[in-house]
């Protein structure tokens, strides 16, 4: 099973250790055995991450790929992304700049079963991709349920300063 990841470009860096747990969840349980994951903006940077130092380690037989929007010889491709990481959808080329990534995006969804969101918003493009992989009939894990969970049972498991004699 293939899963996609997305994001907002202003993510918190704090969403990194509750993104490593979705991952390792969806590893386990949903049997997912590769991740796909675009190269712009924050969210991105963070997954990238996660994926390389903590879950690619753990989980070596899971393939992963960075999907991008530009070739490189039209945008320089970051130096954190080695060439044999990335992968770039047929066609692409053939697609107006403005329209790359939400192409690339639409792409990314239609080669997974499940897909991966951190959605704070109700507009914008994660939650046009979120709708769209909804459409598509593609199974949804939203990280920040997820961290709005952890966060509740912490509450509930944390003795509150009056509490401590």
């Amino acid at each position: 099973m293939t899963c996609s990841m997305f994001g907002h470009h202003d993510a918190p860096s704090s969403i990194a250790a509750g993104l490593n747990a979705m991952l390792e969840y969806l590893i386990e349980e949903e049997h997912i055995e590769k991740i796909l994951v675009g190269n712009q903006g924050s969210f991105d940077r963070i997954a990238f991450r996660v994926l390389t130092e903590a879950v690619i380690p753990k989980f070596w037989w899971v393939d992963y790929r960075v999907v991008l929007a530009y070739l490189p010889s039209v945008r320089p491709l970051d130096p954190i992304y080695h060439p044999a990481e990335t992968i770039y959808p047929e066609d692409l080329e053939k697609v107006p700049p403005r329209f790359a990534i939400s192409r690339r995006n639409r792409w990314m969804v239609d080669q997974s079963d499940v897909v991966l969101v951190y959605c704070r918003y109700s507009t914008g493009g994660t939650a046009s991709i979120a709708e769209y992989a909804e459409k598509k009939g593609k199974r949804l894990f939203y990280l920040n349920n997820f961290l709005d969970f952890c966060e509740e049972i912490y509450r509930e498991i944390t003795p509150s300063p009056d509490a401590v004699s």
